[in-house]
């Protein structure tokens, strides 16, 4: 153990085993963070004495920088919690100082404003995530001005790619209206998500 710190990891490994059997890919990563939170919390050292531990001693937006995938030129920015909502809202922004690519030519060009958007993400831990970024608009000579790509997300998705996986994985198994109640979403964006 790091730092002479035992975790109870005979009580929550078979825990975790058992849930990965019947959690699907998508829910997975909720599972692990539960069962990480639980070691830490069941822990008799506070967790942010814990050497190398990430709850809190690893900052929320390093987290969730690694979760999401998020790398140079976008970083996140925030990570913060509204318990009353069961939500937590990941703010992601792009470097002031980096090229801003044409998303058709892929020639670096002048930034020309930015447009905030937000998208659904895999819950985390049972709350709705949602991720919120300031997405620059791009002036090409070329091609006019066009809204940048973003790794997590497919053009005008409201929706993460990773979180429309998961939709489309259980439309495979279970009709619309069931992946509808399961994800609190309507059943129209649910069929959305299908096209």
């Amino acid at each position: 153990p790091a730092g002479g710190h035992k975790f109870p990891l005979d009580r929550a490994l078979p825990l975790v085993l058992d849930e990965f059997r019947f959690v699907d890919a998508g829910r997975r990563l909720v599972v692990c963070l539960e069962a990480v939170a639980s070691l830490v919390s069941a822990s008799p050292h506070p967790a942010s004495a814990l050497p190398g531990s990430w709850w809190p001693g690893l900052a929320r937006a390093e987290l969730y920088a690694q979760i999401l995938g998020v790398t140079a030129p976008w970083r996140v920015t925030s990570v913060r919690m509204e318990s009353a909502d069961n939500r937590i809202w990941i703010e992601i922004g792009y470097d002031r100082d980096a090229n801003t690519p044409c998303p058709e030519c892929s020639k670096s060009v002048k930034r020309h404003d930015h447009r905030k958007r937000e998208w659904r993400h895999l819950d985390t831990c049972q709350l709705e995530t949602r991720l919120v970024a300031d997405v620059p608009r791009t002036s090409c000579p070329v091609h006019g001005v066009l809204t940048m790509r973003v790794p997590w997300a497919e053009g005008s998705s409201r929706f993460t790619l990773l979180f429309e996986s998961l939709v489309i994985n259980w439309l495979k198994e279970a009709p619309v209206a069931a992946v509808a109640r399961r994800v609190r979403m309507s059943w129209d964006e649910v069929a959305g998500v299908m096209d």
